[in-house]
């Protein structure tokens, strides 16, 4: 079914064709989740977003969480989902498809604009029952109430929902935090001139020893993470944070 929308879309002229792939899932193997990686490369996609399997900590309880809490679907371990991860780049970087993000991959420039925006700290707008927005100063989020929604904008009243000042602080680690998810890395440079000359500084400080372990580089004014450092994202965002 997959394959056959995508052939569709191509033959309906679309410019640009993107497709998600999850690795991690019960019964697949490295080499089964690189065939997918090339089945999807070989049917001309311009982008793709590759994702490990999570089901910990989700906002809402989906079956499949469910089942392997109750130990119905066992799902690979760590290390497997990582080698699984492994293969998958490969498999697309052979194709033509370069990482620009952790979860990330173009053809020919074709990078997702929309969610450059969010890597890249730019505010956006949140229209919709559910959705989020953000601005330099607040993030919020509309109520999930579709009913709700329609009620308030029919009155000529913004929707109600949640919202949560953003200081210089939670700016300044959600722009780190964000920002190394790109491979290109964070210009310390812009970084100073937004948040301050000492805190860049006291960053390149403690991306040091990251560096001298292989975890980061710096490449002139910007701090990136290597292929080993994208891997653990988390853990090394952390440390700068």
């Amino acid at each position: 079914d997959a394959e056959r929308a995508i052939e569709a879309s191509h033959r309906a002229g679309f410019p640009a064709i993107a497709v998600d792939l999850i690795h991690g899932a019960l019964g697949q193997t490295p080499a089964s989740a690189a065939e997918d990686a090339r089945r999807a490369a070989a049917l001309g996609v311009h982008h793709v977003s590759d994702y490990a399997l999570t089901l910990d900590e989700l906002a809402v309880d989906v079956p499949l969480a469910r089942a392997r809490r109750e130990g119905r679907y066992p799902c690979p371990d760590a290390d497997a989902q990582a080698d699984m991860g492994q293969a998958l780049r490969a498999a697309l970087s052979e194709a033509g498809l370069d990482r620009y993000e952790i979860s990330n991959f173009a053809r020919g420039g074709a990078r997702s604009v929309h969610n450059l925006g969010y890597w890249e700290g730019r505010p956006y707008v949140g229209l919709g029952a559910g959705a989020s927005g953000a601005t330099p100063d607040r993030r919020y989020a509309n109520g999930r109430s579709a009913g709700a929604y329609l009620e308030a904008l029919g009155s000529g009243r913004l929707p109600g929902g949640d919202s949560e000042p953003l200081d210089g602080d939670v700016r300044f680690r959600e722009r780190v935090f964000l920002g190394l998810r790109l491979v290109e890395g964070l210009d310390l440079e812009r970084l100073g001139r937004a948040f301050g000359a000492d805190r860049a500084g006291a960053l390149r400080e403690r991306a040091a020893p990251l560096v001298a372990a292989g975890l980061a580089a710096f490449a002139g004014p910007r701090l990136a993470l290597t292929e080993r450092g994208l891997d653990l994202h988390s853990e090394v965002a952390a440390r700068l944070v």
